[in-house]
């Protein structure tokens, strides 16, 4: 007689958008972002090495959009 075989529970992994990112003067992880919504202004912050930055966005931006307008502006400063 054989025994019964339990099914395979397959877990779904939720992908979440991070609140720490990475920071492109040191490269830890440590950026945070605090969001003004009363003047649609973001100040940009790393723990570590101490960079930081305000920047200005659109009401309906998440913090990625932010970090990623912080990057843009990172890579054009190097560029230059």
């Amino acid at each position: 007689m054989g025994g019964r075989r339990r099914r395979k529970i397959i877990k779904r992994v939720i992908k979440r958008i991070p609140s720490i990112f990475i920071c492109p003067y040191c490269g830890n992880r440590s950026i945070t972002i605090d969001v003004n919504e009363k003047v649609n202004e973001a100040f940009v912050r790393c723990g570590k090495c101490g960079a930081n930055d305000t920047i200005k966005y659109a009401p309906p931006s998440e913090e990625v959009d932010i970090y990623n307008r912080f990057m843009d502006k990172y890579y054009k400063e190097v560029g230059s």
